[in-house]
Order: structure tokens, then sequence, then C-alpha cells
């Protein structure tokens, strides 16, 4: 997986490529802490190269969104692939 970090005004953004599994996730993990230990607090993290996620994936993002929504901030996915939304999409349902 390769992550890159994309500054826009507003927000701080994340450029994921690849699989987001359990190999890669506490790396991700990693760039989104340092984002915010750098005073991001609205991060976007766009998907739109990310060819699988796993529950390892979807925990760390759960986590960071709470982490952030907690501070008033946020953390978004966007531009996800459809078979990353697909899976999104079942776990957030079955979390309602």
């Amino acid at each position: 997986m390769e992550i890159q970090v994309i500054p826009r005004e507003g927000r701080h953004e994340l450029q994921l490529v690849g699989r987001l599994d359990a190999n890669w996730a506490e790396r991700v993990g990693q760039a989104i802490e340092t984002a915010i230990r750098a005073g991001h607090h609205h991060l976007h993290l766009d998907f739109s190269h990310v060819t699988y996620i796993s529950s390892a994936g979807i925990r760390i993002l759960l986590k960071y969104y709470k982490q952030l929504k907690s501070a008033r901030g946020a953390l978004a996915v966007v531009s996800p692939t459809e078979g990353v939304l697909s899976v999104l999409d079942r776990k957030s349902t079955r979390l309602n």
C-alpha cells in the first residue's frame, strides 16, 4: 500500500493506493495519528485506489473516526471503489 499526504485548504487528505488489510492497517493508523498530532482534525481518506478493505482496516477507520469526532473533528472516506463501498455499507448497516 502507498500512502500519500495531500494538504488541502481546510482539511488534510491521505490518498491510499492498494489493499487496506491486516498487514497495512497499523501503518495507515500511524499516518492518521501523525496527521492528528500535527494538528489536522479534519481528515479525508481518498479510497479511489483502494481495492480491498479487511476487518482490521475497518477497525482502524472506526478508531480514528470516534477519536476525531470526540475532538470535534472529522474523518471521511471519499471516493471509495465499488467493492470497498459495498463492504463499508454492509458494516455500517450492521452497526446501526
